[in-house]
């Protein structure tokens, strides 16, 4: 059984290493439901970018059902220090989240590896989403639906049954309540954005750049910063959760009466 899981993971690493180009190394570091999707899918669009998306997408998802994730999967700092790179285009991008629970395994390698592993890159760009509440929620939606990503083109209709908000326990795989959930996204934010700081890495916010209407100049800043040319784009996703919170949740009352004494009070009644 050993055997056979290395063999699986070898060979997912092997895949990564032969998708990484030979050019400079960005790593865009990000919370879930921020935007990394829109973002990639623009970004990938240019002839010198190879956008490689996050890490873990193609791992194997056999493995997580067995007990054995935290044991056997590599890191991120693992999978960028034996890179084997290949000619290709100037800049190579990939995401890697900072926080990762999967099934109930918690890998907590960022600030384990933290120092060694933000080396490894280039340019670092951290993406983040200041609403923990509507990251959240934006999540929770998505694993009650099924849908975490919509083309540009697709019509959707709008779910006019409202349903019941288990907010005590928002996400499976989580420990504690929303509150513990919102400050851990919090401290993560603090954490990663202090180091970011020091080593001159680029910050962007969901709810400042990622629109349509300022994707232009997102896109531009990006560029500057890694040393690019501007490209013409197609913005081809548009976002999941448009509506206020109280439209989908039939419990939004004992939500707001939970949310009043907290520091993220602000993020229930932001719009």
């Amino acid at each position: 059984m050993k055997k056979k899981i290395k063999s699986i993971i070898n060979g997912f690493t092997f895949k990564v290493n032969k998708l990484i180009n030979k050019g400079k190394l960005v790593v865009i570091i990000h919370q879930s439901r921020s935007g990394s999707t829109y973002l990639g899918n623009i970004l990938n669009q240019s002839k010198q970018i190879s956008y490689f998306g996050e890490l873990y997408n193609n791992f194997p998802k056999r493995i997580f059902g067995k007990g054995l994730l935290s044991k056997y999967l590599p890191t991120p700092l693992e999978i960028l220090k034996n890179l084997k790179f290949i000619d290709g285009s100037k800049i190579s991008f990939v995401e890697v989240i900072p926080w990762l629970q999967l099934n109930n395994h918690s890998l907590s390698w960022l600030y384990k590896d933290q120092n060694q592993f933000f080396r490894q890159a280039d340019k670092l760009i951290y993406l983040t989403r200041q609403n923990k509440l509507k990251l959240i929620f934006s999540l929770y939606l998505a694993n009650r639906f099924g849908v975490y990503h919509i083309d540009k083109k697709a019509e959707v209709k709008n779910r006019e049954e409202k349903f019941h908000f288990d907010f005590s326990y928002p996400i499976s795989g989580f420990n504690g309540d929303l509150n513990d959930l919102i400050i851990f996204l919090q401290e993560e934010d603090n954490k990663v954005t202090e180091y970011l700081n020091k080593s001159n890495g680029l910050l962007i916010t969901y709810e400042n750049d990622i629109n349509d209407e300022v994707i232009k100049d997102t896109i531009k800043k990006i560029t500057n910063f890694v040393g690019l040319d501007d490209f013409e784009f197609e913005v081809l996703n548009k976002k999941v959760t448009k509506r206020h919170i109280k439209d989908y949740i039939i419990n939004y009352d004992d939500l707001y009466q939970y949310s009043r004494d907290k520091s993220w009070f602000w993020m229930l009644e932001d719009n």
